[in-house]
């Protein structure tokens, strides 16, 4: 069965090889990267729930905030900034 977070062994003799692993490695890189930042998203999103804010966070990372805590900490019902 074929593993694939099991390294595999690259010989050195074949440049395209270390290519291809290369650029995979480069990849997951990128995958974990995406994962990590989605994850601090999630929970700035859930932190400000907590504190009374309703955000929403676009594809480019802008947040809007929808409602915000009035001066005793409540939130306000549709009020938005």
């Amino acid at each position: 069965m074929y593993d694939a977070k099991k390294p595999t062994d690259i010989n050195p003799d074949y440049p395209d090889t270390r290519i291809q692993y290369g650029l995979k490695e480069e990849q997951e890189a990128q995958e974990y990267d995406a994962r990590v930042k989605q994850q601090f998203v999630d929970e700035f999103i859930e932190n400000a729930r907590r504190e009374g804010y309703d955000l929403r966070v676009d594809r480019s990372g802008n947040v809007q905030v929808r409602r915000a805590p009035t001066a005793e900490g409540q939130a306000s019902p549709g009020g938005s900034r």
